[in-house]
């Protein structure tokens, strides 16, 4: 199932319904980037410590995610399963917020790094890029939520706190 801000909700409550079933899940990122410098490239003789600092290192670079895909598998008998896809096209879409008393809460702004062969390895693979743009899920990191939690008016905190960690 592709997933965008249209039709979110829809898969949030059939990914919500599924999770729990589900004997594995497998999870896939397509990103604006996946490359660091020379000595994060990951060898096969590399140890699992040095495999996750080395990815560690290249996280760290300005590279932002494009897609998340989730994949839920559910046992319908021994040895065979129900797959269950969601792709969720996500962008972090730059917003304002006011609190109650009209003071500008935060401002978020995020920087989009472009790694040019992985941008050209996406468009030759069909990435839409409007989509993307256009469509994509808003998300934002754990210190602005916080931010714009606290500037709900009170009669909402309530109701936010039982969706802020789906």
């Amino acid at each position: 199932m592709d997933v965008d801000a249209d039709n979110f909700e829809e898969a949030y409550i059939l990914l919500e319904e599924h999770l729990p079933r589900s004997a594995f899940v497998a999870v896939d990122l397509e990103m604006t980037g996946i490359t660091g410098r020379a000595d994060t490239r990951v060898s096969g003789g590399d140890a699992p410590q040095v495999q996750y600092s080395k990815g560690r290192a290249v996280v760290c670079r300005p590279y932002n995610i494009v897609q998340v895909g989730i994949c839920l598998f559910e046992e319908q008998s021994p040895g065979q399963f129900m797959c269950r896809p969601f792709n969720f096209w996500v962008f972090p879409r730059p917003f304002t917020e006011r609190d109650p008393d009209g003071k500008q809460v935060k401002v978020d702004d995020h920087f989009l790094g472009l790694s040019a062969s992985s941008m050209t390895f996406l468009a030759s693979n069909g990435l839409d890029f409007n989509r993307w743009i256009g469509k994509g899920v808003s998300y934002t990191n754990a210190e602005t939520e916080e931010a714009l939690l606290r500037a709900l008016p009170a009669c909402f905190r309530n109701a936010s706190d039982n969706h802020s960690d789906p």
